[in-house]
């Protein structure tokens, strides 16, 4: 069987190579020159920009992935500083003694855990989201306030 998929970023090539996988023939449309969606980047004058999150936050989900295309997880590598900001020409690095970086990791812990154990690796269904966890927790999470 044929299967064309639109976009190359991380969804579209990972459903591309857990088809292929399966044995059908897969076709990769992408509109940009190369592929990567919000995991790619740029570079302009000797700067380096991320178009979107580090593509690699859910580890356990990402070797879940690459074992079941038959693949060896990619070795990571720890950077210090975690990013640098450029603001008129001054530059302030973040790094693991930044003020909040521990509450930082706090919220997020709780997020990325709450998000492991509710919505991934399921089909949500609109009563999913009544859950007492997610409800009594609702404040944590920043794109509600």
């Amino acid at each position: 069987m044929k299967v064309i998929i639109v976009g190359a970023g991380i969804g579209g090539l990972s459903t591309a190579l857990l088809l292929k996988k399966k044995g059908f023939e897969v076709t990769v449309l992408e509109k940009l020159d190369k592929p990567g969606g919000r995991a790619r980047g740029f570079s302009i004058d000797g700067f380096s920009f991320d178009m979107g999150p580090s593509w690699y936050l859910m580890p356990e989900i990402f070797d879940k992935f690459y074992h079941e295309v038959g693949e060896e997880p990619p070795e990571i590598v720890e950077v210090d500083p975690l990013f640098s900001l450029y603001v008129d020409h001054k530059s302030e690095d973040f790094t693991k003694e930044h003020p909040g970086f521990e509450k930082y990791l706090e919220d997020t812990e709780f997020m990325y855990s709450l998000a492991l154990s509710k919505f991934l690796f399921k089909e949500m269904r609109i009563t999913d989201f009544l859950d007492r966890d997610i409800i009594t927790n609702l404040r944590r999470f920043p794109i509600f306030f």
